[in-house]
């Protein structure tokens, strides 16, 4: 029987669409779903970076066998943003999210973005992308980006749906340390990435936008081999990540 791994998450109040830990417990217990990474709400990746991320770091020391987070700075913060990514990363976070729709930045802008991968190089850490909200983010964007550090795995979140998954097979054939997530998109396109490379693939419902249950079912329908369907489930997840989460008790 397969286990998952979700590579993304969102928890908090200060957003549309209010989550918590105890909610997401629930839902991950009913569909196998092993472990999730999880993201600060919106409010506190723009504004409230140093509260979110510290929200973030509790959740994990609670349930340290079944969760992992994402810290995330305004790249605009400057050597604030710096200080408070290192901090974080510090304090046992496992990976670096940025959404720059709602940041106000290009992926490409490295003015912004170079200290901030130096960071990331040195605590050898996944970055998440949310992408496919225009102009910001768009998966040739994210590529350029990863070309630049090849060390880092990126993961283009969504796979630039919707707006923008027509660039995403490219995108994802330009930069092999560019991974893809799963909600959104259509079976026939994650089984035209699988093709490129089935090991750059990774599950996520994004809760709680998405229904676990549905994305799940949507894995399933590719058709894809036992071995294969592991990898996507938890397998590169568990690769790019350092292996499994902590032991702990809740």
């Amino acid at each position: 029987m397969n286990v998952f791994a979700d590579v993304h998450c969102t928890i908090g109040q200060e957003q549309d669409v209010p989550f918590d830990v105890d909610e997401l417990l629930g839902i991950m217990d009913q569909y196998r779903i092993e472990k999730a990474v999880l993201s600060p709400s919106h409010q506190e990746m723009v504004v409230e970076n140093q509260s979110g991320n510290d929200a973030i770091i509790r959740y994990v020391n609670a349930r340290p066998d079944r969760f992992l987070g994402y810290a995330s700075v305004n790249p605009w913060y400057g050597k604030k943003a710096e200080a408070e990514l290192s901090r974080a990363l510090d304090a046992g976070l496992s990976g670096v999210k940025f959404h720059p729709a709602l940041q106000g930045f290009f992926p490409f802008d490295l003015q912004k973005l170079d200290p901030l991968m130096k960071i990331v190089e040195e605590y050898r850490v996944p970055v998440y992308f949310h992408t496919g909200t225009p102009i910001f983010s768009q998966p040739l964007q994210v590529a350029e980006l990863a070309l630049n550090y090849p060390s880092i795995p990126f993961i283009m979140g969504r796979m630039g749906n919707t707006d923008f998954w027509i660039d995403t097979p490219r995108a994802f054939a330009m930069a092999d340390n560019l991974y893809v997530d799963t909600p959104y998109t259509m079976p026939r396109n994650i089984a035209r990435l699988a093709q490129i490379d089935i090991n750059r693939i990774l599950f996520s419902a994004d809760l709680p936008y998405s229904h676990a249950g549905i994305e799940l079912k949507k894995i399933a329908d590719i058709g894809l081999e036992p071995e294969d369907l592991a990898k996507i489930g938890s397998e590169n997840f568990n690769r790019i990540f350092g292996g499994k989460a902590r032991s702990g008790e809740g």
